[in-house]
């Protein structure tokens, strides 16, 4: 009789299993913003100062010509010096910290398979590749508009 033990009830405390917890932080967010700012950075800091160099060697030929430059221009180039020279850089490169913590904000739960993770990890990468396409068309647009615009001036007259 004292070897028999006691069956449990099934249900002693009824509650819902925990439910997954949502990350703090997005790696695959952070990366992909990383990658944009860094190719912002490269932009603004090593192609912009030569380029504005370019447009300051031509300046007599382009008083002469009373060209002026294409409002694209004159804020991509501010743009640049700004980054360069006031507190630019780092209100960009904190970008991927605040978009790090804001994108599981937005998201589902956390992904349970390594599946979802990829398709995550593959979406994010692919924003930013679109992100900096279009950032790299936009310099190419600023950047050519003035030769454009300098070679048809100069050709017409």
């Amino acid at each position: 009789m004292g070897d028999r033990i006691p069956e449990e009830p099934s249900n002693i405390l009824p509650y819902e299993p925990p439910q997954p917890r949502r990350p703090v932080f997005s790696i695959p967010a952070w990366y992909a913003t990383v990658a944009v700012v860094a190719c912002m950075t490269g932009v603004f800091v090593f192609v912009a100062p030569r380029i504005e160099q370019l447009f300051v060697d031509f300046k007599p030929l382009l008083l002469e010509l009373k060209m002026e430059f294409p409002g694209i221009t004159v804020f991509f180039l501010s743009t640049a010096r700004w980054f360069r020279s006031d507190l630019g850089w780092f209100y960009l490169w904190t970008l991927p910290v605040i978009l790090g913590f804001i994108a599981p904000l937005f998201s589902r739960n956390r992904p349970q398979d390594a599946r979802s993770q990829r398709r995550q990890i593959v979406l994010w990468m692919r924003v930013a590749n679109i992100a900096i396409f279009l950032f790299l068309l936009f310099c190419i647009i600023a950047f050519g508009l003035p030769v454009i615009r300098l070679y048809s001036l100069v050709k017409g007259s």
